[in-house]
């Protein structure tokens, strides 16, 4: 039966516990005792520098916590908690974090190593420069997080929410990124070559200067694209770029020189204005609502992969 029970200890007691825990780890199990503080409130006390190797952390609450280069590897942290943390450089490789929450902590400089990840919570976090390569993250909110120069190469991030997160620089090389949701996402500089991008969401993200040589259309890998070469230099950017778009509706019906006489006001609002660049994507002279459709400097989206 799951014990919910909330614990509290001093600080000074659940640091002793810690070097009891340390020495066990060292001494392979001959002294010191495993830490077991499930369920424990942990929360605003000093670890900096602490090792947690192999501790039962399961539902422990450490937030506000400074944490610091502390060594969770082999930890137990499922449904753990560590809302505005200090995790910098700390490591978890590892690690199962299945429910916990780094809800607007700081882990700049982490190891999040070949982690498994369900149901995370990474809104607002700081996560510049950390390392995620090979994690299994799933179901996982990084809305608005700073994920600027991290690597997750070669991880699978499945079905996960990174709206208006900060991905400038980042490393996705043979990233999974089936079913993501990539809106407003910054990917300046980004590197995506061999990445899955199959039903991912993009409206709004911004791909300046990002590094890609193919994509793989289909969470198989049988869909290449391009498919027998590579992406020119600024090829993926020029088709792949995401525009503001919007529709004008007629209140009755669309007249038969009412195409030409807005594809002449486009005309003009273009050469009178260097910075816009409107363009008609689509027109629709039927049905019950005749529109047109417009976007500005782009094409529509979602992604349509062109071979």
């Amino acid at each position: 039966m799951l014990d919910n029970t909330i614990k509290v200890g001093s600080e000074d007691e659940i640091v002793a516990i810690f070097k009891e825990n340390t020495e066990w780890i060292e001494s392979k199990g001959e002294s010191g005792q495993r830490a077991i503080l499930d369920g424990y409130v942990l929360s605003h006390m000093n670890f900096v520098g602490d090792s947690m190797r192999g501790a039962s952390l399961d539902r422990c609450v450490f937030d506000y916590s400074d944490c610091n280069y502390v060594d969770f590897k082999g930890a137990k942290l499922r449904n753990a908690s560590f809302t505005k943390s200090k995790l910098a450089c700390a490591d978890f490789s590892s690690v199962k974090l299945n429910g916990t929450t780094f809800r607007g902590a700081s882990l700049n400089g982490a190891t999040l190593i070949k982690t498994k990840i369900n149901w995370g919570d990474f809104n607002k976090a700081k996560l510049h420069k950390s390392n995620f390569q090979m994690s299994y993250i799933r179901n996982t909110d990084f809305t608005d997080a700073n994920l600027a120069m991290t690597s997750f190469e070669n991880a699978n991030l499945i079905s996960n929410n990174f709206f208006n997160a900060n991905l400038r620089y980042a490393n996705l090389v043979n990233t999974n990124l089936t079913r993501t949701n990539l809106s407003n996402v910054d990917l300046s500089n980004a590197n995506i070559t061999g990445a899955v991008l199959c039903q991912v969401l993009t409206e709004g993200w911004v791909i300046k200067n990002i590094k890609c040589d193919y994509i793989f259309a289909d969470e198989k890998k049988e869909v290449r694209i391009p498919k027998n070469r590579l992406f020119e230099e600024g090829e993926f950017e020029e088709l792949y770029s995401w525009f503001p778009s919007f529709v004008y509706y007629f209140k009755d019906k669309m007249h038969a020189l009412d195409p030409y006489l807005i594809s002449v006001i486009v005309s003009g609002l273009n050469k009178s204005n260097e910075d816009l660049h409107l363009q008609i994507d689509e027109i629709k002279g039927e049905g019950l609502y005749p529109q047109i459709e417009f976007s500005n400097r782009g094409r529509k989206m979602p992604l349509k992969w062109k071979k």
